[in-house]
């Protein structure tokens, strides 16, 4: 496989508008590099990973004790984004005690060989929330938080969002608690996972509807 770099691209540059002005009559062209004038600046949190809800299942892994994995994510960055997230997100529910029971799928489509998305439930507790923020401490790190808008209730949405907003506090990146890109599953034609699973968007401020005084996430559905 060829390589490619800045010279590369110059290169061709170059060489192409050479070939535009050989073919011009009486053209001139000039063309001026400036390489100690920068045009944008990349941010220093620019680098990072985006996760999988579900790898929350286990609370010792996004932990500060965890010293091996922190000190991967500090040798890729001081100050990286850790995006909590991904398909998992709609079938991880916020156990916020150890008797609360899981949500019910009320849409077909378990066990159906066309759907990819996972068949069962992963539960997330406050204890996994509260070592992902001392994670994050230990890295330099901060976070931005999917909550679960496919088989969830904007009850325990907020209180997910509420406990997370408190526990992460400024690791938590973002100014407002406000998802607007939800997912309805109204109807039994949309099946999570299947070809005809269609998502659409829907607006729901959690900190409007139901009063939470601490606002500072971005929250994304995949």
């Amino acid at each position: 496989m060829r390589s490619f770099n800045r010279r590369t691209l110059l290169g061709g540059t170059v060489a192409l508008v050479g070939a535009s002005a050989i073919g011009a009559a009486r053209a001139t062209v000039r063309l001026t590099l400036r390489p100690r004038v920068p045009l944008n600046d990349i941010p220093g949190n620019y680098s990072g990973f985006s996760v999988e809800t579900s790898q929350l299942a286990d609370p010792e892994f996004f932990s500060p004790a965890n010293v091996s994995f922190v000190a991967l994510h500090r040798r890729l960055s001081s100050h990286g984004v850790l995006r909590i997230g991904g398909n998992s997100s709609e079938f991880c529910w916020w156990q916020a005690t150890p008797g609360a029971q899981p949500p019910r799928i009320t849409t077909p489509g378990q066990g159906r060989p066309d759907n990819w998305m996972p068949q069962g439930f992963t539960p997330i507790t406050p204890k996994a929330v509260d070592n992902l923020r001392g994670f994050l401490d230990a890295c330099g790190w901060q976070c931005i938080w999917g909550l679960n808008f496919g088989t969830g209730s904007p009850e325990r949405d907020a209180e997910e969002a509420a406990y997370v907003a408190n526990a992460l506090d400024w690791r938590l990146q973002g100014t407002a608690l406000d998802a607007t890109t939800g997912i309805t599953l109204a109807g039994a034609e949309i099946i999570p996972g299947t070809s005809n699973w269609h998502p659409r968007p829907e607006t729901l401020s959690l900190e409007r509807q139901f009063d939470i005084p601490r606002a500072s996430a971005i929250l994304l559905m995949a």
